[in-house]
């Protein structure tokens, strides 16, 4: 008989919150925030907001693979393939939803039709990103996770190398993506050529979502404590106090982790306003970018952050997943009787 999806009322929670810090990292509001302490804790949180979504997506394969298991099957293979496909239909659809923005952007760039034919290739394929579309790129950076795991589970890699793996793809990423950043530091041509390809490619946004999905199946798998959770934690907030660049980045998965492992461990009550919470966070990652836009547009008349874009961004938005959930939980009904 098939298991049902053990539900984390506490996840969904955590996903809501990081939903509207992602808004939050968007619209700029943190000049609200002027006490250091709250000031660390705000970025803290940013650092931390994507990295726990790329977990909660691992976890929840590993969940899923484990559910289907079956000895004349390989699960996680299956599981991965199918999570590739969905993915990769849902960054189309949405790449597609945004496409308007990106186009009235290159169309105002005054640039020859080859250049924005390109310049959009490279957003579609490198970046995950275009005008205004910047949460965009989580879906690029899983669906390239998810690649990886797939020809790894198909070489019958045990997921304690996969997730060694992971890191060493990560930590070439980010060498890489540094010596980007500062390509000073390179020898004649070098620093050239490097110079030349940060603006076309972010090695970081390829890697990402492998090393944070692995570490969320590990999660599924080793069960972790609280305390572990909290070493995690840590561990980054000792990062960040060492004030090196490199490290931080380095250590900032560790972060999403641990949110994610002490989110997994919270001890809830299930209630329906959890499923609501779900389908919010939903709507305020996706849709966060088109309603500030509009904002700014009516208001403004021109690009501008600040704390009134984010919460009328997050209250608008908010309200849109409202009726998205009363619509689906109509939809269902409406369904069962048929």
């Amino acid at each position: 008989m098939a298991r049902s999806m053990k539900q984390y009322p506490g996840v969904d929670l955590v996903k809501f919150l990081m939903a509207i810090v992602v808004v939050s990292i968007h619209t700029l509001p943190s000049d609200y925030f002027t006490a250091p302490a709250a000031k660390f804790l705000y970025d803290f949180l940013c650092a931390s907001a994507v990295p726990f979504f790329f977990v909660a997506s691992g976890f929840l394969l590993a969940q899923k693979a484990e559910l289907r298991a079956d000895s004349d099957r390989d699960v996680l293979t299956e599981a991965l393939g199918k999570s590739l496909k969905k993915f990769l239909k849902l960054y189309v659809l949405w790449m597609l939803l945004y496409a308007p923005m990106a186009v009235w952007y290159l169309y105002h760039s005054g640039r020859g039709f080859v250049w924005c034919v390109l310049y959009y290739l490279r957003g579609f394929f490198l970046l995950g990103e275009h005008y205004n579309s910047w949460p965009l790129w989580y879906l690029l950076s899983t669906i390239y996770g998810l690649c990886f795991l797939w020809l790894l589970s198909r070489k019958k890699v045990t997921l304690n190398r996969i997730v060694l793996c992971s890191c060493i793809l990560f930590l070439c990423g980010a060498m890489v993506s540094y010596l980007f950043e500062h390509p000073d530091m390179l020898p004649g041509a070098l620093s050239g050529i490097a110079g030349s390809l940060s603006s076309v490619i972010a090695p970081n946004r390829i890697v990402n979502g492998f090393l944070h999905m692995s570490m969320g199946m590990l999660a599924y798998r080793r069960r972790f404590s609280n305390r572990m959770g909290i070493a995690f934690l840590v561990i980054h907030l000792a990062a960040i106090a060492s004030g090196s660049t490199l490290v931080i980045t380095l250590c900032r998965a560790l972060s999403g982790l641990g949110i994610f492992v002490l989110a997994s461990n919270l001890t809830v009550a299930k209630t329906a306003v959890f499923s609501v919470l779900r389908k919010l966070s939903i709507v305020l990652y996706f849709l966060h970018m088109y309603v500030w836009t509009f904002y700014y547009s009516i208001v403004y008349h021109e690009k501008t952050f600040g704390f009134d874009s984010f919460l009328v961004t997050s209250l608008v938005c908010i309200a849109l997943g409202m009726l998205y959930a009363f619509a689906k939980k109509s939809a269902a009904r409406s369904s069962g009787r048929a």
